[in-house]
């Protein structure tokens, strides 16, 4: 018989798998991305240009409060803070170069764009495969805040089953 998974296991298994599930989605926007498939227009160009840009901005401060807010790095993980750190320090840069002088061609942007969807690949796989083996505290805190309402659950349930029931004494 198979033993039962326990609750920090299973968040593991829940986390690793969703970050693994990024892991695809990107791999396959990557594919359509530079195939061609999904196409890059200049209509399109324009809205990641500002998606990326405002995007980027938000992860570089989201990095610096991370930096300052020992509340945040006691929760959170150095290594997924830093590793997605590149794509808006490549970005950025490209959308202020395109929106000041259109200089990037678009199929350019297919390309970069492609090889930035298979770096956040890569960026997934190895934040799921860390976090396997060294999960986020929260994770951990969560699991025993869970099986600590269980023992007591189950401690109030053997109280309850000693006690004799009123029916019993009359």
């Amino acid at each position: 018989m198979k033993k039962p998974l326990d609750d920090l296991t299973k968040a593991k298994y829940i986390y690793s798998g969703e970050l693994l599930a990024f892991s695809v989605a990107f791999t396959v926007l990557g594919i359509l991305t530079m195939t061609g498939v999904i196409g890059v227009s200049e209509n399109r160009v324009n809205w990641i240009t500002w998606i990326t840009l405002v995007g980027g901005s938000l992860l570089i401060a989201n990095t610096i409060w991370f930096f300052c807010s020992k509340k945040k790095r006691a929760k959170g993980s150095w290594l997924d803070t830093l590793i997605i750190l590149p794509v808006p320090l490549t970005m950025i840069p490209l959308d202020i170069i395109h929106l000041t002088t259109k200089a990037v061609p678009d199929s350019a942007y297919a390309y970069i764009l492609g090889g930035l969807f298979f770096y956040l690949t890569l960026a997934y796989v190895t934040e799921a495969i860390y976090h396997w083996f060294n999960p986020l505290q929260v994770l951990v805190e969560a699991a025993k805040e869970d099986e600590e309402k269980k023992e007591e659950g189950e401690a109030k349930e053997e109280i309850a089953d000693k006690t004799p029931s009123d029916s019993e004494n009359e």
